[in-house]
């Protein structure tokens, strides 16, 4: 199943940049439930890794389509407004989850906006999964110059049909780019080394 497949890359992935980078901060920007969350969590915990997991969400719900995030699946205004609702989550229950893991940072907002005045150090390791275009766009335009060489990105939606909008805004980005490793997964993800 895809998602047990992304799941499983991520988890590679996560442990690599723990073993490389033991003292960097960790970003992941879109958390929807947390699962994501407390997988990186209990990596950076078990590694004794003594850096921050700064998370990006609305717990509103995806932010609007634009024209590049037009797809089949959701061809109407009805379906694309219920799909973003669908993605809407609860701070305070994640904030529960999270409360073991006392270098877990959650910040509320829209992207670009929430990442505004946030102290973040060098990056080991980002995941970018927020399915849309221009929230997929911003959240590379943070991280990536904040990214090590030998640091991580993994992207959950990239290549995904359901969310062309994610692989546009990564493909426009890199051209001006030259990661020294980017791998397309055939299940919708990828993800680059810088």
């Amino acid at each position: 199943d895809a998602k047990q497949f992304r799941y499983y890359v991520l988890h590679q992935l996560v442990q690599r940049s723990l073993r490389l980078f033991p003292y960097l901060d960790v970003v992941e920007c879109g958390c929807w439930h947390g699962h994501s969350t407390l997988l990186i969590a209990h990596l950076m915990q078990a590694s004794g890794q003594p850096g921050r997991l700064h998370v990006f969400d609305s717990f509103k719900g995806l932010s609007e389509f634009k024209p590049q995030d037009r797809s089949d699946t959701f061809n109407t205004t009805a379906k694309r407004e219920a799909e973003r609702v669908h993605y809407a989550s609860d701070i305070h229950r994640l904030r529960r989850l999270v409360e073991p893991f006392g270098f877990v940072d959650l910040n509320k907002g829209w992207i670009p906006d929430v990442f505004e005045g946030v102290p973040l150090g060098p990056i080991s390791f980002a995941m970018i999964d927020v399915d849309l275009y221009e929230p997929t766009l911003a959240s590379l335009q943070f991280v990536y110059p904040r990214l090590l060489t030998g640091g991580t990105i993994f992207f959950d939606d990239y290549g995904y049909r359901n969310f062309p909008g994610a692989k546009i805004a990564v493909d426009e980005f890199l051209r001006d780019y030259t990661p020294t490793l980017f791998i397309e997964n055939p299940m919708g993800s990828a993800y680059l080394v810088k």
